[in-house]
């Protein structure tokens, strides 16, 4: 309903519909289930002696997770221009929101592993607008469908791989990109950073989204607190 919502909302403002329907009705706002995974789950998944390290898959999932739970579409769509100095700085495709990331020393190793294979070829104009991952390619998928189809194909194929991952590292929750982004989120907040700082870094247009992992965060400390009476 709120991808509904959101098309008659375009089509409104496009001028395709005289009248826009939400007017009166509300969507309930359900609590989303934020399946997150402890840092020590995380800890194993990346360190596993039976997940081959040197895969394009792998490195994409070690990316995601330490670019704070960069979303696929993103991670795909990131060009050698994002990368500025010791940041990374791109629009997050979901909310147009401008992101400003601060390279972490994985994040490092994996740019450096696709540097000489995505990223030494800049325009005459000093600017390379090349994809670091081997995803997209800007001389075949031209097109925004044609992107947008190229970036479903490979996500399906990537959570496919994060499900056997999972299996291999016999995690209960089943790891997908969704996950992995919700397990970055809260173990920041695990570790005690501040909601302002998590709320820029996950690229939360509102407080209150980024409250909510507060919360369930905190619910766990409590349980934990408890427990060590």
């Amino acid at each position: 309903m709120r991808t509904f919502r959101a098309a008659v909302a375009k089509a409104n403002k496009l001028g395709y519909a005289r009248e826009f329907a939400f007017v009166q009705y509300k969507i309930p706002t359900g609590k989303p289930n934020k399946r997150a995974l402890a840092e020590k789950d995380i800890d194993t998944i990346l360190n596993h002696e039976k997940i081959i390290k040197d895969t394009d898959n792998y490195r994409m999932m070690a990316f995601c997770y330490f670019t704070v739970g960069m979303n696929y579409t993103d991670l795909c769509r990131l060009t050698w221009d994002n990368i500025r100095g010791n940041e990374i700085h791109y629009i997050r495709q979901k909310i147009h929101y401008k992101m400003i990331i601060p390279i972490h020393p994985k994040v490092r190793e994996i740019l450096d592993y696709y540097k000489p294979l995505t990223g030494n070829n800049p325009d005459l104009s000093g600017l390379n607008d090349n994809y670091v991952f081997q995803i997209l390619n800007k001389h075949v998928h031209i097109t925004e469908q044609q992107k947008m189809d190229r970036i479903q194909k490979k996500r399906t194929q990537f959570n496919k791989y994060l499900k056997t991952v999972g299996n291999v590292a016999k995690i209960e929750t089943p790891l997908s990109s969704y996950v992995l982004r919700h397990s970055a989120i809260t173990n920041l907040v695990r570790m005690g950073v501040t909601a302002d700082a998590i709320q820029a870094l996950a690229g939360h247009k509102r407080l209150s989204t980024t409250e909510a992992y507060i919360k369930d965060a905190s619910n766990e400390q409590k349980l934990k607190a408890v427990n060590m009476l």
